[in-house]
């Protein structure tokens, strides 16, 4: 049996179209690729980041008191960075709030169902390598697009101004 790395190389001529076509389709794909993986990095006009003012800890005690105070019913927070230790993984400081109000969320899955995906609400409080905090939250007015409805649609823009006002209570913001 003859192993395939000892075999002779063929000696290679010009370059015809056919293999010039196949090494370039394979560089534009190449550069697809890191290209989408640039992009991935940015993130989303739907993603809104506000830094905190505050400690990952306080920043995660705020938010949880501003869903309280704003009567919205907080069904449960992840903590990924617990759930990664139950892995032996690290992962910094990052906890996510589910909470809403049906009130204002049933509308819009009646008038969308696929709004279902998106609801309830979702709060992210991380912390970056540096110890720095943020908040970081999806605006539901960019989010409609994606199901079907106008930018406008009530309740969109007082659950965008809630979400933002929360945010702020949360980071400390002005």
């Amino acid at each position: 049996m003859t192993n395939i790395r000892n075999r002779p190389t063929p000696a290679r001529g010009p370059i015809g179209w056919p293999r010039m076509a196949t090494i370039l389709s394979t560089v534009l794909a190449l550069l697809a690729l890191a290209s989408t993986t640039v992009h991935a990095k940015e993130p989303s006009p739907s993603v809104t980041t506000l830094p905190s003012a505050h400690d990952f800890a306080t920043t995660v005690e705020r938010l949880e008191q501003a869903i309280a105070d704003e009567g919205l019913t907080l069904l449960t927070t992840i903590d990924h960075a617990a759930n990664a230790a139950n892995v032996e993984l690290e992962l910094r400081p990052t906890t996510v709030f589910l909470f809403g109000n049906p009130r204002a969320g049933t509308p819009l899955m009646q008038a969308a169902p696929t709004f279902g995906l998106d609801l309830p609400q979702r709060m992210l409080v991380w912390e970056d390598e540096d110890g720095d905090v943020f908040v970081t939250w999806r605006a539901p007015t960019v989010l409609a697009h994606e199901h079907g409805l106008a930018p406008d649609q009530a309740p969109l823009p007082n659950v965008a101004a809630l979400l933002e006002t929360l945010a702020r209570t949360a980071a400390g913001a002005p």
